[in-house]
């Protein structure tokens, strides 16, 4: 008797956690629509302002009063959207030819840097957004979306950049309920671990690619939700996820099992 009275109520615990994890998916799919729609938006403005000045460096003779001109547009665009951390442009050789910045540093040159290296390398004409980077100029932070630029011939011709705060993204995720062991995750294609909330400075940057987050998008699309157990903190969660339709992002949120 006592063996079908404990089955009986193994039995009625499962069928009371069945629609408890129903309801934890939809609201995890829920968030993970709308913050894939934030970060389409956030991307999607900036990206619009890099495609208008790569046609202008394209077309345009890059005299000294035509890039003073440039220079305070962008200084002009930067001040209109908050987010907005930056706008520069370099040569093929990295040395920095105009930027939104009061003052430009001549003595700096990023050819060291990954979006650099990037677009040196590639001839995809698209949004490439690379791992999470400290600025040079300030130090903060900083998410960085770039485009190349081609010389006439379509030989490299050098990048235009722009970065993005990562404290506008942190912000806005921070203001999502998740839990006490709860996630919210923002990756690039490649794996790369761009912003994260619960925050935490030694993971910005990380590697997840092998992780199981990761593996399940490769495995089952653009789109989805799964019990994972997390690569950098092993909390097993209710993980959903989406590829961004435009850009190179996989953002995830998820709740502790």
């Amino acid at each position: 008797m006592t063996f079908f009275f404990v089955l009986f109520l193994v039995w009625n615990s499962w069928n009371a956690r069945v629609p408890v994890l129903r309801q934890a998916e939809t609201s995890t799919t829920n968030m993970t629509r709308a913050l894939a729609q934030n970060a389409n938006d956030i991307i999607g403005s900036v990206d619009n302002v890099i495609v208008g000045l790569v046609e202008i460096l394209e077309t345009d003779k890059l005299d000294a009063p035509h890039l003073e001109r440039i220079h305070q547009f962008m200084q002009q665009r930067v001040s209109e959207i908050p987010l907005l951390h930056g706008l520069f442009v370099y040569d093929e050789t990295g040395r920095w030819v105009v930027n939104s910045q009061k003052t430009l540093m001549k003595h700096l040159n990023n050819a060291d840097r990954e979006y650099f290296i990037y677009h040196r390398n590639s001839s995809d004409r698209g949004p490439h957004i690379g791992p999470p980077v400290r600025s040079r100029s300030t130090g903060e932070w900083i998410v960085t979306i770039s485009r190349r630029l081609n010389h006439p011939d379509g030989s490299f011709a050098g990048v235009m950049l722009a970065t993005v705060e990562m404290a506008y993204f942190r912000s806005f995720y921070e203001s999502f309920d998740i839990g006490n062991s709860g996630a919210i995750v923002l990756l690039s294609d490649t794996g790369t671990l761009l912003v994260r909330n619960p925050f935490d400075e030694e993971l910005i940057g990380k590697d997840l690619s092998k992780g199981p987050l990761f593996q399940e998008y490769l495995s089952h699309g653009p789109s989805g939700s799964a019990m994972l157990l997390a690569k950098v903190d092993k909390i097993e969660r209710l993980y959903s996820y989406r590829h961004l339709d435009t850009y190179p992002l996989i953002i995830s949120a998820a709740l502790s099992k």
